[in-house]
Parts: C-alpha cells; structure tokens; sequence
C-alpha cells in the first residue's frame, strides 16, 4: 500500500471536519505505518503558530508528512484544521531542515505497525587461528611508514608553495614528478 492509499484510509475513520490535533493524529498514524519505508516518512515539529499536538506533547503540523532522509515535505491534507474538510492530498512543498522545523518520528498512535525488515546479515568478525598476527603487524607497521611518507612529502609541498619554488617528489615505484606547484 502506497502512503497516499494508507492516507486515505486514515483520513477515513475521521468525520467530516477532524480537528487540527486529529489532523496531526492522521498524518502521525500515516507516517507511523510507512515508518520502515525506505524514505523514513515522519512529521514536522512546527512550535509556533497553527499546529497540532501529539499525544506525547509535541507540537506539529497538522498537515505535513516529511521525508526523513530528503527532508521533502508534503502537504497532505487539504484545508486542515477546525473546519476544514481535511481531505487528503499529496502536494510536495519542498526542502525544510532547519533547526526551527526539524524531522520528528512519529509516535505509536496505538494500531498495529507493519513488521520491522528483516536486519542485515551478521558483520560479526569472528577470530581464526589461522590467521598469522605477525603478518598483519608488519602490513600495519608498513602502513604507518607510508603514512610518515607522504606526511613528510606534503610538508615538502607546503614549503615550496610557501617559497614559490620548483618541487620534486618521489614516492615508491610509482615515479618522480618535477615542477613547479601553480595555483
């Protein structure tokens, strides 16, 4: 089912002018159910000016489902609020992320969510004895000393950009490069 498809069933089990926190209470349960969507639909945390207020005291608006990995916002419901029809709708607004109106997860409305997906596989590293310790000690003692490397050649760098002079590098086998450093 589609998060417009389940807004409308939402929207359903309301009358025919639901009030601005039960148009919050639609666009929480939609979202709540789309929540493992791979778009991570939430709400708008809206402090001032017309909101809704969740359950849990927050305060949102009433009418706005967001795209918690965009941050698109939607416009859901059409005339929300006290007197209004509230009639579902999928209009995008735009981009908000701001400190003023962050994303909010919405909040279980008490209905039966969908399963969770399945987790990923294990990444759990699980020790060999056939691993040779010693061997990947030297590899990261290598590591290190090429690390010191071409901290000491970028220092080089540094300086002759500093003097406006001719540099030359060479690091390993992959060659010299001679030349003057132009910005």
């Amino acid at each position: 089912m589609t998060i417009q498809e389940t807004l409308a069933q939402v929207r359903a089990k309301y009358g025919d002018s639901p009030t601005t926190d039960e148009c919050g209470a639609i666009c929480n349960e939609t979202a709540w159910i789309h929540r493992y969507d791979p778009e991570k639909w939430g709400l708008s945390i809206k402090p001032s000016g017309a909101h809704a207020i969740l359950s849990d005291g927050t305060p949102i608006a009433a009418d706005i489902i967001q795209n918690g990995v965009t941050f698109e916002i939607y416009d859901c419901l059409q005339a929300a609020g006290d007197g209004g029809p509230a009639n579902p709708q999928w209009m995008y607004i735009g981009v908000l992320n701001t400190p003023e109106r962050p994303w909010k997860a919405p909040i279980d409305p008490g209905t039966e969510p969908p399963e969770p997906p399945d987790p990923p596989p294990s990444t759990e590293c699980k020790w060999n004895s056939d691993w040779k310790l010693d061997a990947l000690m030297s590899e990261i003692e290598t590591l290190k000393t090429g690390m010191v490397e071409l901290g000491n050649m970028l220092d080089k760098v540094i300086n002759a950009l500093k003097q406006d002079s001719p540099v030359t590098l060479s690091y390993g086998i992959k060659g010299t490069v001679k030349g003057k450093v132009i910005l």
